[in-house]
């Protein structure tokens, strides 16, 4: 074992025969099994999330705005310990790559995502997310575990304007207040919400 430490260390320049962290074993149901959305998820000028994030993107270029998928860093036996897949609406795969193991996080663009360089009304919809992380139990047993996580999209027509982030406009026909919060409608059912 000793000289095939060396080998490694001299092949590879790093030891593979180092002692791998293992981890407690949570004995809850898994949360793919509870039917729970877990994958942690940054996008779309939202902070990072637990199971999803919302994308509202507007018929046109994709730009240079990234998803991002967070993971835990490698506790593996060897090599990459997390994979990342995102799923077409329609269930079909389409970009899937590893975390290096010293990295925390995972960026997809849309480009990438879509398959395609602009945004269109068709491309509205689930976008699954799902992560696979191996780990070395407490045991000594490497095991997986898989996270299921969404990018909800909704593409926008081309001559629309929302007014989502707009706090006066003259179109707002009904104003009322919820605890700290200002909301607002038009006839056209445009809306805000403004939140101290």
């Amino acid at each position: 074992m000793f000289i095939v430490c060396i080998i490694s260390f001299l092949a590879l320049g790093v030891s593979s025969c180092e002692s791998v962290q293992k981890l407690l074993i949570d004995p809850s149901m898994a949360a793919t099994k509870a039917n729970d959305s877990t994958v942690i998820v940054e996008g779309c000028g939202n902070q990072p999330i637990v199971g999803y994030t919302y994308c509202r993107k507007s018929v046109g270029p994709v730009g240079k705005e990234t998803i991002r998928v967070h993971v835990p860093q490698g506790k593996c036996q060897s090599g990459d310990c997390t994979s990342v897949q995102i799923y077409f609406p329609n269930g079909s795969p389409t970009i899937g790559r590893t975390v290096p193991r010293d990295k925390g996080f995972v960026t997809f663009s849309w480009e990438e995502i879509l398959q395609k360089k602009d945004f269109s009304t068709n491309d509205r919809g689930f976008w699954t997310i799902i992560t696979i992380t191996k780990f070395v139990g407490q045991d000594g047993i490497e095991r997986e575990v898989a996270e299921e996580g969404e990018i909800r999209l909704r593409v926008l027509s081309r001559n629309y304007v929302p007014l989502i982030s707009t706090q006066s406009s003259e179109y707002f026909v009904w104003d009322w207040l919820y605890g700290n919060c200002e909301m607002k409608k038009t006839t056209a059912g445009r809306t805000f919400v403004g939140c101290r």
